[in-house]
């Protein structure tokens, strides 16, 4: 267990790490080829680096996932989380470069779910990993990044309801898991986990179109290793705990009306928070006066204000469709 606590010491950027790759290597232009081709190179540098390369023999454990860390067995280096994101990164990009063409026959379909398909057994050991070894905000960040990566490679395959409601459940356990983890890193890291969220808010309402499904947020994501009761998670453990225990009272033409319904209590829990945020935002903003920074600083409390509201317009939006099936 040294090595786990050794590891805990260690600042690992997952998001930031991806994110900063992605910028600078062909994803925002669409260059996927270019991505995938920078993620083989990336990966086998750091490979050889650690020592770990393949053998004159063969060994089909020791090329996948499990062969990096070791089946079960704990991470004694931070980049052999790197190498994971390497390897899930290189698979999705792949996939993506194949959808790229719209011409392309069947087959390549499939070859790019078969390249999903390895993303995500990538990404769920360095959850696994993270969980057991990482800081808990790096754990979470890598939680998130592992049910996203889930919820495209089903969304892609997705031919009935329960398909795409299985996709909606992943996308709520990355918003659960960035909501946690959202208050737990620094400004850059709280905006990264902030614009991931704005990023998936229309695929969630795409799965709940198809799927039908609104059955209200899911409770915070309950990590192994981990637990909820820690102080630094607190701040995100309180919405939830507020849609569990605490009454909401809405007024409807005068009128107070308690919720008492489950799916429809968490919602409207939610948009009382979210509500209240606002207002504590607008006021703090209308006292503050304005900055040395200007610009900057009023397009930061936009852009977050804008999240809220986001966030806002959803729990409305789950709460009224829980509503209609009572």
């Amino acid at each position: 267990m040294e090595e786990g606590a050794a590891m805990a010491s260690i600042d690992f950027e997952a998001l930031g790490t991806i994110r900063a790759a992605q910028a600078l290597h062909g994803v925002r232009h669409g260059d996927y080829r270019r991505y995938r081709r920078y993620c083989a190179r990336r990966a086998a540098r750091l490979i050889k680096v650690l020592g770990q390369q393949q053998p004159r023999k063969y060994s089909k454990e020791r090329s996948g996932p499990a062969g990096i860390v070791g089946k079960g067995q704990a991470a004694h280096d931070e980049r052999q989380l790197l190498v994971l994101i390497a390897h899930a990164e290189r698979a999705w990009a792949y996939a993506m470069e194949l959808k790229a063409d719209p011409t392309a026959p069947r087959s390549v379909g499939r070859h790019a779910a078969s390249r999903l398909r390895k993303a995500v057994k990538w990404a769920s050991e360095l959850a696994r990993v993270a969980a057991a070894q990482a800081p808990r905000r790096a754990a979470l960040e890598c939680e998130a990044y592992s049910s996203w990566l889930s919820a495209t490679q089903i969304m892609e395959q997705a031919a009935s309801k329960e398909a795409w409601t299985a996709a909606l459940e992943k996308l709520r356990r990355v918003r659960a898991a960035l909501g946690e983890a959202e208050p737990l890193g620094d400004a850059e890291a709280h905006a990264r986990c902030r614009q991931f969220m704005v990023e998936i808010e229309p695929a969630m309402k795409y799965c709940e179109y198809k799927g039908g499904d609104a059955s209200g947020p899911e409770p915070v994501l309950t990590l192994p290793g981990a637990s909820l009761g820690n102080d630094a998670a607190a701040p995100a453990a309180s919405t939830e705990a507020a849609g569990s225990g605490e009454p909401v009272t809405l007024c409807w033409r005068g009128q107070e009306h308690v919720v008492t319904s489950g799916a429809v209590h968490a919602a409207a829990a939610r948009a009382q928070a979210a509500s209240e945020k606002l207002a504590m935002d607008s006021s703090a903003t209308d006292g503050g006066g304005e900055g040395g920074d200007g610009g900057d600083a009023k397009d930061s409390v936009e852009e977050g204000r804008m999240g809220v509201y986001d966030s806002l317009l959803m729990a409305y939006s789950d709460a009224q469709s829980a509503t209609a099936r009572h």
